[in-house]
């Protein structure tokens, strides 16, 4: 398929940042739009969230029916697979890949998927092996606590690969807006299951640390770097906003927040990596960007 090579929408983004004192200063960041996304989607398999390893991103839809794989340096897809774990409750907002693989002569290290719906608080775990076709098998499952037994509703995962660590984010209220009185974002972090331990049913004693921060309407998809959550968060319109954010997990504070709605960013985020130093946001109608921090 042919590439759209020249970047077609850009826009400039001026964000709130913390200096170490706390207070604000300005910071730049740049999005472009790199390409569009060209597989279709039916039904309610829209697109959700997205990892990329090496020069392959894989796009995740509500349901986890298929998964799209592009190659990020001919902007191209390259093939659609389908899952064995499959579910109308799966949502997969968030994808990320861990450091382990099933088998130490798999190209890709295992991807982890995480649902977030109220009723599927769990992580999948799925081998990719790459052929003449790609292939996709669940090889574990991580269930976090119950929502009410440890107060975080609507859990998304991220992975922490340099410390081992699996990150839980939700709100402390069964909502996922940010007009709920009371409603904050929690932080909850355990160790990362090994796949030896088979499936996992994680309980409130193997939390090792957790925080919160302000609350921000309808987290989407997010990773970790260098001791920093990256995530977006929200959708056009009305009350929710577009916002991309900053944590950062030493200090527990917020770096960077801002509404990138009102500075020109056109859609609802879902996937959001990381390729070659940049991050990638890949938006629900299939459009891919490239932000650029200064």
């Amino acid at each position: 398929m042919k590439t759209l090579g020249k970047i077609i929408v850009a826009g400039v983004i001026g964000l709130s940042v913390f200096s170490g004192s706390g207070r604000l200063h300005a910071q730049e960041v740049k999005f472009e739009q790199l390409f569009k996304q060209t597989h279709k989607t039916t039904g309610d398999g829209s697109r959700q969230g997205a990892a990329i390893f090496d020069k392959y991103l894989f796009q995740c839809h509500n349901a986890n029916r298929t998964i799209a794989i592009y190659d990020m340096e001919k902007q191209q897809l390259i093939e659609e697979i389908h899952t064995d774990a499959a579910s109308k409750t799966y949502h997969c907002n968030n994808a990320g890949f861990g450091i382990t693989r099933y088998d130490k002569s798999d190209f890709f290290p295992l991807l982890y998927i995480s649902m977030e719906n109220i009723k599927e608080h769990k992580v999948l775990v799925f081998r990719i092996q790459k052929g003449e076709h790609f292939k996709v098998s669940c090889v574990q499952t991580i269930t976090f606590p119950n929502p009410e037994e440890i107060g975080v509703y609507y859990p998304n995962m991220v992975l922490n690969n340099e410390k081992s660590e699996l990150i839980q984010m939700g709100y402390k209220q069964n909502s996922y807006k940010s007009n709920t009185p009371g409603n904050r974002i929690e932080i909850v972090h355990y160790k990362l299951p090994s796949l030896s331990d088979g499936n996992v049913i994680l309980k409130a004693d193997d939390i090792l640390s957790r925080f919160d921060i302000p609350c921000i309407t309808a987290t989407q998809g997010a990773f970790c770097k260098k001791g920093k959550i990256y995530q977006v968060y929200g959708a056009p319109g009305g009350e929710w906003g577009i916002h991309f954010q900053c944590i950062n997990l030493k200090t527990k504070k917020v770096e960077i927040l801002d509404d990138i709605e009102a500075k020109g960013f056109p859609t609802e985020p879902e996937g959001f990596s990381v390729y070659k130093g940049s991050f990638i946001c890949c938006g629900v109608n299939g459009d891919v960007y490239k932000f650029t921090v200064k």
